[in-house]
């Protein structure tokens, strides 16, 4: 009896934390996922902006710095004040969202947060500033990915109501988004898509099951995953067709999310960069930045899985890898023989698409 108790105390509490999210502290932000010569902007603690330099840009008193509320329009010229001697803070106190451009000798660079500021969800960050292959840049304010949005503050919906957003893609499966459900802005013309792509293997009441009961003799996360991966091609077509029908037709910012934001928000994060044209290298960088922005919420999990056995058998289902989007790669090559193709015959995008999905995303 006590045995059974303690199992549906275990429950209760994974799934507690599984949906209570905590603060970043400013180091837990610093995400350095763009090249080591580009500013990061993040908030601190009291919600005040700070800019991290690198390199070229450490020579502060040559910075020019201005300010806007758009990420392309209308930038105000703004002084700054010395942190430290690789820092700068702008002279301005905003409660809503600014993009930073600075100009240093013939160079200009525009910036905005990675991480978004919302405790009611996870993960949630701007897939803006990366460079393609062909020198263009994704447009900061266009593409955001996030985990689940069920427990958004007051404050938060008029911060997501600031973002733009028009589009908002939950991939979740129906179990999920029933007890679940995205709690969004109302009559703010947000248009919330169903999109269910539940992996076969990775139904988590049957895996909750697995984990109360130390069932995990036979249990191979990993494979599992990798599994997964491939079947978003094999099993999810229609899906993958779908949510770029919708892409195209935005008219506005879109956000993809899932429960995490890690594993089918990052399969599409990294779909459509490659379509843009980002290199594979900076792909991986974005998608593997997950396990950063989880890390507390993962360790919380570890250390209430490891009251019933042992977590290193379920950590693949925390984190994300890379050999998990390689792997799905690798079916598209199988199948189609090329990206190309498979962008063209299997999610069925014209070459006209493709130039506006990039007239969309790209500057």
């Amino acid at each position: 009896m006590k045995v059974f108790f303690k199992k549906i105390l275990i429950a209760a509490i994974l799934l507690k934390e599984k949906f209570q999210f905590t603060k970043r502290t400013l180091q837990e932000k610093y995400f350095p996922i763009l090249d080591e010569d580009v500013p990061i902007l993040v908030k601190d603690e009291e919600g005040k902006y700070i800019i991290l330099l690198k390199n070229e840009w450490i020579n502060q008193s040559e910075i020019q710095l201005s300010y806007s509320k758009k990420p392309r329009t209308n930038f105000t010229a703004i002084q700054f004040k010395h942190i430290n001697s690789t820092t700068i803070q702008p002279s301005i106190n905003e409660k809503s969202r600014l993009y930073f451009k600075l100009s240093i000798n013939k160079t200009t660079i525009t910036i905005g947060e990675r991480l978004l500021n919302m405790d009611g969800t996870v993960n949630f960050r701007d897939v803006g500033g990366y460079k393609t292959t062909e020198g263009q840049t994704v447009k900061w304010g266009k593409i955001y990915r996030s985990g689940h949005l069920y427990k958004l503050s007051y404050k938060e919906k008029i911060y997501f109501n600031s973002l733009n957003i028009s589009d908002v893609l939950d991939l979740r499966g129906e179990i999920m988004v029933n007890r679940f459900p995205d709690k969004l802005p109302k009559n703010n013309g947000i248009t919330s898509y169903r999109i269910p792509m539940e992996s076969k293997g990775l139904e988590m009441r049957a895996l909750r099951k697995k984990i109360l009961n130390n069932d995990l003799d036979d249990f191979d996360a990993e494979a599992i995953l990798l599994k997964a991966y491939q079947g978003f091609i094999q099993d999810f077509l229609p899906e993958i067709r779908n949510v770029f029908q919708i892409i195209l037709k935005s008219e506005k910012s879109i956000l993809i999310h899932c429960s995490a934001g890690k594993d089918r928000t990052g399969f599409f994060i990294g779909l459509l960069l490659k379509i843009l044209g980002v290199d594979d290298k900076t792909i991986a960088i974005d998608y593997t930045a997950s396990n950063f922005y989880r890390k507390k919420e993962t360790q919380k999990i570890i250390e209430k899985v490891d009251l019933l056995t042992d977590h290193q058998k379920i950590l693949p289902l925390l984190e994300v890898k890379v050999s998990f989007w390689e792997n799905a790669l690798l079916e598209i090559e199988q199948k189609y023989g090329d990206f190309s193709i498979f962008v063209d015959q299997g999610i069925g995008l014209t070459n006209q698409d493709i130039s506006a999905l990039k007239a969309k995303f790209l500057i």
